[in-house]
């Protein structure tokens, strides 16, 4: 062979060498489309990507791992579509409650197409691809291969460091912070979703072993046979001087306004800025920070045990790290409807007017007496996407949240008033945002504002006329300082349900409705701090007057 001969050939071995090199990371880099919605999920995706390179080393395993993910790809790009992030903690806690015929149901639709795309996968992966450059290390050099690794130290520094935070004490798993890292970025969140879901489900199936299951002796008149309606109406990120009903000066409150019967009590507080931390406080008193366990029944609890049908209906998704907690309450109603589930997949949140025909149907229902809980998504981040298009009415989009809220609370409430009967009406939301304080925009943050709820009540004239003494006393709360812990007592209290567990103190329809320290929970510290004596930080955070925790 002449020199000309072997250098052609050489050349031609180095070119194929570099295309067989080529596709080899191609077909690494697919499972991460994925995540390719911007600049910064896919340098975080590399940056994670490149050091399991490393780590692993070997080109047979990578795409043996790699041929598994592509196959999984249009499932995540799916879900991605329909929930808006990648799959992930929620996902697997919907599959971990459900049964393998249900799981199978979901899928039994495109069964044949998963089966097409699966052999095309494994054609391609093992039969095209493998035989040519499958085999071998990638890195030779161990100081490489280390260098290459020590992106890993950063977010394991950055988890650590965030246990001291407060919020994070609050909210923490072992898991919780290194899932946070991966979500969004598929099909990172696939095994960092699992752990942290798993723990979700342990700490769960602890929390309902602390629920108060004694079995409740319930006394209530006999008048209330067959013709009782309580409505509860939970808020979400309502922010109680952002209400035009409250002296807010935008007029966002245009329907509530109209309601010469309703009551508007004008200093109400709840002791968390976020929502499961608050809600069941407003359910059972149930204080996640000062006590161990759920020592109080819930609402459901008590209408259930008093014979009530028991409703919840809401526009929050069902599991998740924010919203397992809240679920835990609403699993005890006898009818349950999400309209964030559809077909087993938990997707985003609706705008709340897609609950109100539920809502209808629930009051329709001739069962006796009920409870029915609305829980809305409100005016939670981000404000924008809680409005159509036809409330954009003024320039900060919170505003125009809060206008659509009045008219869902509004709807609500027309259909209370058109029961038979006696009916109560109760609406409260379960903390604020910081709006446009240090950072433009609307979001969680714990200032003293975030902690100021509106809470409103209405009463049809039948309830009055048997109630006068109760509905005096309420109206003279108006003004009268209180937290979300008194709405467990009052709403139970509405139906004149008695309990071993009730405080006639912590109801609104007393004349001696307690009056004692009102506490919050700051995000930035452990500290439990007096509202009443509390002002905001130059950086937006709510501390003591005196700088001091009690």
């Amino acid at each position: 062979m002449s020199e000309e001969d072997a250098l052609i050939k050489k050349f031609i071995f180095l070119l194929n060498k570099n295309k067989s090199d080529a596709l080899f990371w191609l077909w690494l880099l697919l499972p991460l489309m994925a995540c390719f919605r911007g600049v910064h999920p896919i340098q975080r995706s590399l940056f994670i990507l490149i050091p399991i390179v490393a780590i692993i080393n070997r080109k047979s395993v990578l795409l043996f791992l790699s041929t598994i993910l592509i196959f999984l790809l249009p499932g995540a790009l799916f879900y991605e579509g329909i929930s808006g992030v990648s799959p992930g903690t929620d996902l697997w806690l919907i599959l971990f409650y459900c049964s393998v015929p249900v799981a199978f149901g979901y899928v039994k639709s495109v069964i044949l197409y998963i089966i097409i795309w699966c052999i095309v996968c494994i054609s391609i992966g093992y039969l095209c691809i493998w035989v040519s450059w499958g085999k071998g290390p990638i890195f030779r050099s161990k100081i490489l291969r280390i260098l290459l690794c020590l992106p890993l130290i950063f977010p394991i520094i950055k988890i650590h460091k965030n246990k001291t935070n407060f919020f994070h004490e609050v909210f923490y798993t072992p898991y919780g912070d290194i899932n946070k890292y991966f979500s969004n970025l598929f099909p990172w969140s696939i095994f960092s979703g699992y752990l942290d879901a798993k723990f979700e489900v342990a700490r769960i199936t602890k929390e309902e072993e602390n629920l108060n299951h004694a079995s409740l002796h319930i006394t209530y008149p006999e008048k209330y046979q067959n013709n009782h309606t309580v409505v509860l109406v939970l808020g979400e990120s309502g922010r109680r001087d952002h209400h035009h009903l409250f002296g807010y000066k935008v007029p966002d409150t245009p329907m509530l306004d109209q309601e010469k019967d309703l009551l508007a009590f004008s200093d109400m507080i709840t002791p968390f800025d976020y929502t499961i931390g608050s809600v069941p406080v407003i359910l059972s008193r149930y204080d996640r920070v000062m006590d161990h366990s759920i020592l109080h029944p819930d609402l459901m609890t008590i209408f259930n045990a008093a014979g009530y049908e028991t409703y919840w209906i809401s526009n929050h998704p069902r599991l998740g790290p924010y919203d397992s907690m809240v679920s835990l309450f609403a699993f005890h109603a006898k009818h349950s409807k999400y309209v964030t589930e559809g077909n087993g997949v938990m997707s985003r949140p609706h705008l709340d007017g897609e609950m109100l025909p539920y809502v209808e149907k629930a009051m329709k229902e001739q069962v006796g007496n009920k409870l029915i809980v609305v829980h809305i998504y409100g005016s939670h981040e981000l404000s924008s996407d809680r409005y159509p298009s036809a409330f954009s009415r003024f320039d900060d989009p919170y505003d125009n949240s809060i206008l659509y809220s009045d008219y869902i609370i509004s709807q609500v409430l027309d259909m209370a008033r058109a029961q038979k009967g006696e009916t109560t009406f109760f609406y409260v939301s379960d903390h604020g945002l910081r709006v446009n304080e240090c950072v433009p925009g609307a979001y969680h943050g714990d200032i003293r504002q975030s902690y100021e709820v509106p809470f409103l009540a209405w009463f049809s004239p039948e309830w009055i006329d048997k109630h006068p003494a109760e509905y005096a006393a309420a109206k003279s709360h108006l003004n009268t300082p209180m937290t979300t812990h008194v709405l467990s007592d009052t709403i139970a209290d509405s139906a004149d349900l008695r309990f071993s567990d009730f405080d006639p103190a912590l109801s609104i329809f007393s004349q001696s409705l307690k009056s004692s320290t009102r506490v919050i929970h700051s995000d930035q510290s452990s500290s439990v701090i007096d509202y009443d004596h509390s002002h905001n930080s130059l950086t937006c955070h709510v501390m003591a007057d005196d700088n001091a925790s009690r």
